[in-house]
């Protein structure tokens, strides 16, 4: 219902995700300037906020260098090298590909 609503431009929709989730995000940001987070528990929070707005029922377009983060919360992936696309399919297959875990993930 909400997807649909936002579709349509509904502003009402905009409204109830900006009210949902900036909260969140803006207190997140302002603890961050104030604590001595890790890294990786920095890059948890944002994946987890963004996985949050995704179940909501907003696509997300993520571009993200963190190749095994991205395809470990993604449907659908994109590969691309050189500002063209090399591959795409499912998260889930391209996370196990062995072409792109040794050439980005490092395995």
């Amino acid at each position: 219902m909400l997807l649909q609503q936002l579709s349509e431009g509904n502003a009402e929709a905009f409204r109830h995700l900006y009210v949902r989730y900036y909260p969140k995000i803006y207190y997140f940001v302002q603890g961050l300037l104030k604590s001595e987070m890790d890294t990786e528990d920095v890059v948890q929070e944002i994946f987890s906020i963004i996985q949050d707005v995704n179940r909501a029922g907003t696509t997300i377009l993520l571009v993200e260098q963190n190749a095994h983060m991205a395809l470990s919360i993604a449907n659908r992936a994109y590969v691309l090298e050189t500002g063209r696309i090399v591959m795409e399919g499912d998260a889930r297959e391209l996370l196990t590909n062995d072409d792109v875990r040794k050439a980005y993930l490092g395995n």
